[in-house]
């Protein structure tokens, strides 16, 4: 999908900003950037904060939840985050 950089999201208010934005995180770190100039982030690090947000939110939302007894068992057997043996 194709962004606009034309979009200037510090116009926008309320539902009209939530809707323009949805659950695209690049579009969050646009505006985030926008709102925030002197910030001294740059959109790539806000991308990647706002995907582990708006995924976090769709885990809790869905119930996939790795809490800190699921952690614990994935590291008791081993298991990377993709779910293979660890060679050690």
């Amino acid at each position: 999908m194709e962004r606009s950089k034309d979009t200037d999201y510090t116009k926008l208010e309320g539902a009209d900003f939530l809707h323009a934005l949805g659950d695209d995180a690049a579009k969050w770190a646009e505006a985030f950037c926008q709102t925030f100039p002197d910030a001294g982030i740059d959109e790539g690090t806000m991308i990647a904060w706002f995907a582990n947000a708006i995924e976090h939110s769709h885990d809790i939302r869905t119930g996939h939840i790795i809490n800190g007894e699921h952690a614990q068992y994935l590291i008791d057997k081993g298991l990377t985050p993709f779910g293979q043996q660890d060679a050690a």
